[in-house]
This record gives structure tokens, sequence and C-alpha cells, in this order.
């Protein structure tokens, strides 16, 4: 049994970067804690490329080996995607603005699944927890999948996701499958970290000051559509703050963060007992808009029956979906 096991892992996780966290605690993340995720993303991936006949990934490993500055090639990502990063800022939600970006993306192939409730998903992400988010590499048909990360006030989160779907982009295009950590204490930085960072938070619209406070981060970070925890660390990446200072704001962050959760944790063991789930919701949320509107077109084209639908759509026996409500919409 232990042999099929790693037979399968590595079959399964073939052309990941293995285990692989941002961070400057040095966490990382064994591939196996998100083996069913991997696998139903993968299956998802076959399930498209029997229906779609289409040519290779045009974004796939293009700027792989690019020897332009990184200002450029952060450039070209934006415009080949399509994306405004103008009309991104423009949100007065972070949420919205999220949810341009997703558009965007899945405007281009690129299909996006987000973590829900733990519902209509391959597995629980209990164990995983730490994990943002992992790019699944395919010739034509990349995969993305943005956990719920949840090391944040909740109108951080959103800001958080973009800036995981981001970076993921960036992977996609430097032709890297990875499994991304990002929690409190981000610090280091790579090319991927570099693009990520031009694109969300290009330095002309970053004011230097003599000093920051948590107010200064906040306002910055609703500019930008960021989270606060992402502009000190593009401060400190750009000399803006030093080591000492960052390590400051860094505490006061987490201090904020810690009194959050004492002040939610008795509201939340109220919603849990009176939490409903909304399945249909979140079917949408994990197999993401994209892959719902083929999967819809081919079982309307009688390509897929009902029984395949209620397989692709659910987990563990939790009986048949509602398609005509999962298909509203999309």
């Amino acid at each position: 049994m232990s042999q099929l096991i790693d037979e399968e892992s590595e079959a399964l996780f073939r052309g990941f970067g293995g285990q692989y966290s941002i961070g400057i605690r040095g966490r990382t993340f064994n591939l196996n804690v998100i083996r069913l995720l991997i696998k139903d993303i993968k299956m998802k991936q076959e399930t498209i490329a029997r229906f779609v006949k289409t040519e290779r990934h045009p974004h796939i490993k293009y700027l792989k080996n690019s020897t332009r500055p990184l200002e450029n090639q952060a450039d070209y990502i934006v415009s080949s995607m399509g994306i405004d990063m103008s009309t991104y800022r423009s949100y007065r939600s972070k949420r919205d603005a999220l949810m341009y970006l997703i558009a965007a993306v899945e405007s281009n192939n690129i299909f996006v699944s987000i973590e829900n409730t733990g519902t209509n998903m391959p597995q629980n992400f209990k164990r995983a927890d730490g994990i943002s988010g992992v790019y699944v590499k395919h010739n034509k048909f990349p995969y993305i999948f943005i956990g719920k990360e949840g090391m944040a006030e909740p109108e951080s989160l959103p800001a958080r996701k973009s800036f995981t779907l981001i970076y993921l982009i960036a992977c996609l295009f430097k032709g890297q499958s990875k499994m991304v950590s990002l929690d409190q204490s981000l610090g280091q930085s790579d090319n991927l970290f570099e693009l990520t960072e031009l694109i969300l938070m290009p330095k002309t619209l970053i004011p230097y000051l003599n000093s920051y406070s948590l107010d200064d981060l906040d306002a910055i970070a609703d500019n930008l559509n960021v989270s606060p925890s992402a502009i000190l660390t593009r401060l400190h990446h750009l000399d803006y703050v030093g080591t000492e200072q960052q390590n400051q704001l860094r505490n006061l962050l987490a201090r904020r963060y810690s009194a959050f959760l004492a002040q939610q944790k008795k509201k939340k063991e109220k919603q849990l007992k009176e939490f409903r789930h909304n399945v249909t919701n979140n079917i949408r949320i994990y197999q993401g808009k994209a892959f719902l509107r083929i999967i819809r077109d081919q079982y309307i084209a009688g390509k897929i029956q009902r029984r395949e639908l209620n397989r692709q759509l659910s987990y563990g026996g939790k009986g048949s979906v509602e398609v005509e409500k999962v298909f509203k919409g999309l």
C-alpha cells in the first residue's frame, strides 16, 4: 500500500516545486496534505480536455526565460491578461476588486477554484492550514486554487486572495507550478514575489514617509486594494522601512489580529451553531464559473448525463445537485 501511495504521489505532484513556503519563519508544507484537491483538479483538467479542443495556452511559460526588466514583465502580464490595474484599484470593496481579477483571469481560459466552507469539496482543509493557493499546470487548461487564508481581519481577506492569485499567475507565466503559503511574517522575496509586488503595489503609488503607523498602512492598503501586511512588506523591500520598524509594525498587526480573534470568538461559536451551508453557492465557489460553463454546455448538448454531472459537482455521497440553480447566471 505504501508503495502504491508513493507512486501515486510521484505521478500526482510531478512538476511541482516540492515543499514550498514564503516567509521568514521558513514554514514548509508537504504536498500530500492537499492530495485529494490536486487529484480532483487534474481530473477536471482531463474532463475539459475531452470536450474542448484547443491549442497550447499562450501564456504558459511565456516569460520563463525572459531577460526583460521585471517592471516590463509585470506590465506584460497584466496587459496580456486584459487586466486594468486602475480599474482594480477603483473598487471601494476589496471583494469586488478580487471578483474583477477572477473574471479577467477566467476570460483567459485559466480556471479558478476557491476554497469554500468545506462542503462539495473533495477534502477538508483543516490539516492544510496556512496554504494560500496552488497552481496546477496543464498545457491547455491551467488551474489555480485559492485557499480561505484566514490570517487577517475579514476586510483584508479578499486582498490577500488577490495577492495569492496574482502570484500564481506569475508562476504560470514563468512556468513554475507551486504551492504557496502567505502568513503574517511575509518577508522573503523572489522574482515571482517581486513581480506580484510590482503589479499590485508599484513604487510610484507608495508614499514615502519618515515613519509609518498602522493608520498609514491601512490607508495605503485601501487605496491599492491590498492588505496592510502586504504594504508593510513592500515598504521594507523598498527600504522605506527598516527592519526594526518593520518588526514593530508587524507585532502591532499581529496584536490587532489577536484582539480581533478574541472579540469574535463567542460570535463565531454562535454562528457555527446556527450556520446552514449554501450548497449551490459552495459548488459555484469551488468549481469556478469557467469550469461550470463547460460542464453546463456539455450537459445541455447531451454529452454528459445527469449521473455524471452529479459525480463531477459533488463529493462524499452528498446527493443530487440542483443543476438549474448552479448554472443560473453563469
